[in-house]
């Protein structure tokens, strides 16, 4: 029990940092799946090789979560998501920018989810829990020189298709 509580001080706040820039910065779905998260974790923790640092394998287990997440929620989500909206922009104009902001960041959230699998974990595994190529390439089982390769492809990718999308 306590190998689980010290997995929880060390790493909560990295998860939930992880599960925020994934989910479009969705405090409550950050919140809830940080917890679901180290569950798992607990659940799982006999089944834990150490072949990947402790925190790739619990940004595995977030990104699973997640996933799990967006097929049962993925339709009510947005729909609560553009009510919230609606409701921002009657009461404060001011807050056009912050939903464009917000509507990119989802974009952006889209275009890397619609990649292969590969590219896509390589590009979250980076762009949202900065981990280090060499620990994405042992999670993945390619060499760090592929996931530098596929980081750049997939990165070069997302800057053509959101420049033909938002100029």
């Amino acid at each position: 029990m306590k190998e689980i509580e010290q997995l929880y001080v060390d790493y909560n706040k990295d998860i939930h940092r992880f599960l925020l820039k994934i989910s479009g910065y969705d405090f409550f779905v950050a919140e809830e799946l940080t917890q679901e998260t180290f569950y798992q974790a607990f659940k799982s923790l006999g089944k834990f090789q150490g072949r990947c640092h402790i925190k790739t394998w619990l940004c595995q287990i977030a990104k699973n979560s997640y996933y799990q997440h967006l097929k049962k929620n993925k339709k009510q989500h947005m729909a609560v998501k553009r009510a919230s909206y609606e409701n921002e922009n009657k009461t404060n104009t001011n807050l056009e920018s912050r939903v464009e902001d917000e509507e990119l960041i989802q974009h952006v959230l889209e275009l890397i989810n619609d990649l292969d699998d590969r590219t896509r974990d390589v590009m979250l595994y980076r762009l949202y829990s900065e981990l280090p190529y060499a620990q994405i390439a042992l999670l993945l089982g390619i060499s760090e020189g592929s996931a530098k390769v596929i980081f750049f492809r997939g990165k070069a990718f997302l800057q053509t298709k959101l420049r033909e999308d938002h100029g």
